[in-house]
């Protein structure tokens, strides 16, 4: 089977140590089959030089993307139009459904909570829009027409299109289903297309920014990153000893503009280097941002999708969701009897209910490992 825009390819999907599920395998055979394609695209054409994308007219479907370490299971994507994402499952639906207790799976032993797909997938459309491609976020603020922006899907394998409707797309009304597909196996038909990928016959759309291209695909596809393409950072004084790798637990103090994080980013490239996975975590979204464009120019050779890039918050929100435990409720301005006792209370939320939730959360489960965490603190803990 030969495809010119499915990343990775045919022949890379059927070496993958985790082979694709029968539903995950069928709707990307179906929509790769069917999809615009562009005719003179080939993937010599190399997604992360930015000017082959410029003339490009048809969709690109990207198996289990990087996306900072989340692998969604599908993502469909026109550089003139959008994305879309899709979650698939090949669950028999009628072991499923909502009660006072949430969404649950029914098994001979009882009953379980499990996490909803429409909570999943939308999950990775909040972190893509309001993390890894703000600029989206901030245009969705602006205007919610551009609500659609990115565009979500839930695939049932093993149900039919009513049954996955009736079942999880609960509270959708029926004519919202144009917008977000919830569809089973009896769709996957050439005359069912816009059913599935509801934009699929437009040619552009005039709220789509092509210069929001080159950073989604960073994330959808992470480059090589040469020595070549970093030489820029340079170390002065004791920052050398500090960048350099060390097993162990290490705090460095010293004054704002002192050159912490230009250390933190050399010692990072310089793990990742040595192919170490390398989790970064920061206490705001922008600063991470700042360190991975000082990792950037690093003079060394590795894979971006080495680094996993979080704020703290952000990365108790993933950990929460990865396992189907809901954000723990916070506190409420107006049963405080002032400002300050309820920043208190605030403060208290963020620097313990939410840790212990997922330390919670996270007991007795498998969770991902990193051979190096690097924490850029900017407040006191």
């Amino acid at each position: 089977m030969h495809s010119n825009r499915l990343y990775p390819s045919w022949d890379q999907i059927s070496q993958l140590k985790t082979p694709l599920t029968a539903g995950e395998l069928a709707l990307v055979q179906y929509l790769d089959l069917y999809l615009p394609k562009d005719k003179d695209w080939t993937q010599t054409n190399k997604l992360d030089d930015y000017k082959h994308l410029q003339t490009y007219s048809g969709w690109l479907i990207f198996v289990q993307p990087f996306l900072n370490g989340a692998r969604p299971d599908i993502i469909i994507f026109h550089p003139k139009i959008g994305l879309m994402i899709y979650e698939v499952k090949d669950w028999n639906l009628k072991n499923y459904g909502n009660d006072q207790g949430g969404f649950k799976v029914h098994t001979k032993d009882g009953s379980y909570g499990v996490k909803h797909p429409k909570n999943q997938v939308e999950h990775y459309k909040d972190n893509i829009q309001n993390q890894l491609v703000p600029a989206i976020g901030e245009a969705v603020d602006l205007n919610k027409k551009n609500f659609g922006l990115i565009k979500t899907g839930i695939y049932c394998h093993n149900s039919t299109t009513s049954e996955c409707r009736d079942i999880l797309g609960t509270p959708l009304k029926r004519e919202q289903f144009k917008y977000f597909p919830f569809i089973g196996r009896d769709e996957l038909k050439v005359e069912k297309l816009q059913d599935v990928v509801p934009d699929v016959y437009r040619s552009v759309s005039f709220s789509w920014k092509q210069e929001w291209n080159e950073e989604l695909l960073f994330w959808l596809l992470p480059p090589f990153h040469s020595i070549e393409q970093g030489t820029v950072l340079t170390l002065r004084g004791n920052q050398s000893k500090i960048a350099e790798p060390q097993p162990g637990h290490h705090r460095i103090r010293g004054v704002a503009g002192s050159g912490k994080t230009q250390a933190l980013a050399y010692r990072a490239g310089k793990l990742a280097s040595m192919n170490k996975n390398v989790l970064i975590v920061t206490f705001n979204i922008t600063l991470w941002h700042y360190i991975r464009d000082m990792i950037q120019r690093t003079p060394f050779n590795f894979r971006w999708d080495q680094f996993t890039f979080a704020h703290f918050h952000g990365f108790c929100k993933d950990r929460l969701n990865q396992f189907g435990v809901k954000w723990p409720t916070g506190p409420v301005r107006e049963k405080f009897d002032s400002d300050e006792s309820f920043n208190q209370a605030l403060e208290l939320f963020f620097r313990f209910t939410i840790p212990n939730a997922v330390k919670s959360a996270i007991n007795n489960k498998i969770v991902d490992y990193y051979d190096a965490i690097l924490i850029d603190c900017n407040t006191r803990v």
